[in-house]
């Protein structure tokens, strides 16, 4: 079973972890979902995410920890297995770029289903927000990720270097 939370002090070792294998698998530069956790100290990324939790915030999001609670930690802790980037309160025009909804999944957890629970959770997160149209989108080369965001219903509308310039993402739509 999953269980979905904002991250806490007592997530650290987790989440260094988590970033140490996506560096093992060259994967800097490119955990969107974790909000930048890899470039800045943790303390001062828990207080980022904590203050956007807010819908005052221009930066509105929830930084949520994907945990599997059937497969513990040697510490008894739930196994972090990824996380999710739910941003129900962007305008129109940053949906559009960054969508409502990024996820990442930890490399040794990959092919397992975990994207896909996380993607309808983020959906039906985002309709308990109200979102009438979700948008979530990946980078073409990202067979996997597209797989994941068809699966669970999302029809692809656009492709484009709207994310990052020269590298093409494509977008898909709830609505």
């Amino acid at each position: 079973m999953l269980d979905f939370r904002l991250p806490t002090e007592e997530d650290r070792a987790a989440l260094e972890s988590y970033v140490a294998e996506h560096r093992a698998a060259g994967e800097t530069g490119r955990l969107t979902a974790a909000a930048k956790l890899e470039s800045m100290p943790f303390g001062s990324w828990l207080s980022i995410v904590y203050g956007h939790t807010s819908q005052d915030s221009p930066k509105s999001s929830y930084v949520m920890l994907c945990l599997d609670t059937d497969r513990p930690e040697p510490d008894g802790r739930p196994r972090l297995v990824g996380i999710v980037n739910i941003r129900p309160w962007l305008t129109k025009e940053d949906a559009e770029v960054y969508g409502h909804v990024g996820y990442g999944v930890r490399p040794t957890e990959r092919r397992k289903g975990y994207g896909t629970q996380m993607m309808r959770y983020a959906i039906w997160f985002c309709r308990q927000k109200g979102l009438k149209r979700v948008v979530a989108g990946c980078y073409k080369e990202n067979a996997a990720s597209a797989g994941v965001l068809r699966k669970c219903g999302g029809v692809l509308y656009k492709e484009g270097d709207f994310y990052t310039p020269g590298v093409i993402s494509q977008y898909y739509e709830w609505t």
